[in-house]
Formats: C-alpha cells, structure tokens, sequence
C-alpha cells in the first residue's frame, strides 16, 4: 500500500472529523455525519495498523477515532473516572485473558535457559568459544556485577528500558512470522542461561542470581508477555475461527492493545528495578524479596480483577457499534 497516496486522499474525511468532535453542539445532521466519519476512519485505522505505517499517523487517527467515539457515545465521564476503569476493568482483563499463553510460553522460556545452562556448563568447548579464560573469568568477577553499577542510575535506567522496549516491538512488529518473536525470546533465554553457567564455572553462582532476579522476575516475564501478543496475533491471522480473517485480527487486536500500555509501564519498573535495587547495597535476600513482592501484587491486580470482569461477561473488545465498519 501507498501510505502517503492513502492518507492524502482520506485526510480531508479525518480532518472534517477532527472538528465535529472540537464542537460542542451538533445538530441532526452533524451527528449523523459523525457516526458515519467515525466509522470510516475507524475502518481507516484498521488498515493502517495492519500494514507496515508511520507510528504518528497511527497515533493521530487513534485519538480522532477515540475522541469521536466519546462523543458517539455520550461518554461524559471524568479523567480519573476513566483512568481509573482503564486500570480496573481494561487493563487487568486483557493481560488476564492472555494468561494461558503466557504461562505456556514462560514454561518453555525457563526449559530453555535450564537446558542452555546444562548444556553450556557441561559442554567446556562452547564455553571456552565464548572467550579465552582469564576473559570468562574477568566477565564472571568483575564485568557481571559492575555492568549494574557502571553508569549513573538514572540513564542506565533509560537505556534499559529502551532496550527492553526495543525486544519487545520486534516481537510485536514480526508476529506475522510467528517464528522470529519465539526465536528473540530463545536467545534472550539462552543468553541467561550462557550467563548463569559461565558464572557457575568461573565465579559465583549465588551472586547470579542475587543479581539477575530482582530486576529479571519483572523483566523477563514481559519479553514472554510480548511474545505471547505476538502468538496471539499470529494466531488470530492464520486461525480466524468462524470470523473472517480481517475481522479476526481486528478484534483481538483492540483486545490486546491494553497489553501494549502495560508492557510500556511493567518494563518502566522493571527498568527502575535494575537501575536501582539490583546495585543497591541492600542484602540480596531483601532485594529477592522486594523484587518478589512487586511481583507479586501485580500477579494478584491481574488475577483479581481481570477474573471479576471476566466473570461479568466482559471481553475487551468495543462495542459493535463501536467497532468501526466490518469488512
């Protein structure tokens, strides 16, 4: 597709919408033609995101569309009112619906770090590829430990989370493969794995994992998360089920866009989490534990109160007439 011929010649409809929903009275006809706009550019919308775009074009017709729909219907409801369902229903409903997939895949992401780290400590000639002696043994005494409190906490903070954020996307952004994501998420194990064992041999093993685990409970469990968006996206394309194949996509995708806003803030703190308690001069005990308590009441807000609005026959999805037009 032709992204610029598309959005040239749509803009003038997502413009005309963009001040209808600036308004504050519509007559009949206004609110007819809104509806309709609305529609339109949710349609619009659709086929952007389905095809490789400009995230900020992306992001423009999301709110267009969401302001439009607001006053579609009726939605009058306070900032904090809003928010505060965001967190309470949306939130924890789509991270709680997408739970099966993610256990099932962190089963397989942990077999592959324990299997890589056997396989790599029993192995010395694989070790031994990844350096000369004295390398490993500088990298298991000193680059390991000092790598957490090279740089100031603030940037290390910074550039965590862009990297992190940066795994995460590409997993999102090839699901179409349904491979790469799975092969991301392998080598981030495996190299976890690698590091555990090189550590083993030539170091100390607890202060492996007194330094992996307080940040890497958090921040692991998010590339399986997005690993997990990527499958279920692949899966809506190739397994649409009774709906059509556009249809398909379309809704599990509105579904798991509150999973994208979570992974933004869980790498967030999983970022402030290495940044500053894994080099705090804390005990690692206590770190271990601070770290597992963060995790924790995250676990308990998803379970909660995504099993609630579950019970309560929610899905996530818009509203039919909500959705846009169904192709």
């Amino acid at each position: 597709m032709d992204i610029d011929a598309y959005s040239a010649r749509q803009r003038p409809a997502w413009k005309r919408l963009e001040r209808l929903n600036r308004k504050r009275r519509l007559d009949g006809a206004e609110v007819d033609e809104l509806v309709g706009l609305y529609q339109r550019t949710s349609s619009d919308l659709a086929t952007l995101t389905s095809s490789a775009t400009d995230p900020d074009l992306v992001l423009e017709l999301t709110r267009i569309v969401q302001s439009a729909r607001g006053r579609i219907s009726g939605a009058r409801a306070g900032t904090l009112k809003t928010l505060g369902y965001f967190f309470t229903v949306t939130l924890p409903l789509a991270m709680y619906r997408l739970g099966p997939l993610f256990l099932a895949t962190l089963v397989y992401s942990l077999f592959i770090a324990i299997f890589a780290g056997f396989w790599v400590f029993n192995h010395p000639e694989i070790m031994t590829a990844q350096g000369s002696e004295s390398d490993l043994q500088r990298y298991a005494q000193e680059a390991f430990i000092s790598y957490y409190s090279n740089n100031p906490a603030p940037d290390f903070m910074a550039q965590v989370w862009t990297n992190n954020a940066t795994i995460a996307v590409q997993m999102v952004a090839t699901f179409m493969t349904g491979v790469i994501p799975l092969m991301i998420l392998t080598t981030n194990f495996a190299q976890v794995g690698m590091a555990g064992a090189i550590l083993a041999k030539y170091g100390d093993i607890k202060v492996f994992f007194g330094l992996i685990t307080p940040h890497g409970i958090l921040e692991l469990s998010c590339i399986v998360l997005a690993t997990a968006v990527s499958l279920r996206l692949f899966w809506a394309i190739f397994v649409p089920g009774d709906l059509p194949r556009t249809q398909a996509f379309a809704k599990i995708g509105r579904e798991l866009l509150p999973v994208g806003m979570a992974l933004i803030m869980l790498l967030a703190i999983a970022g402030i989490e290495e940044a500053f308690l894994t080099p705090s001069p804390l005990l690692p005990l206590v770190k271990v534990l601070v770290a597992v308590v963060v995790y924790a009441l995250i676990i308990t807000w998803v379970v909660v109160l995504g099993h609630r609005a579950k019970k309560l026959g929610l899905t996530g999805d818009l509203a039919a007439n909500q959705a846009g037009y169904m192709v």
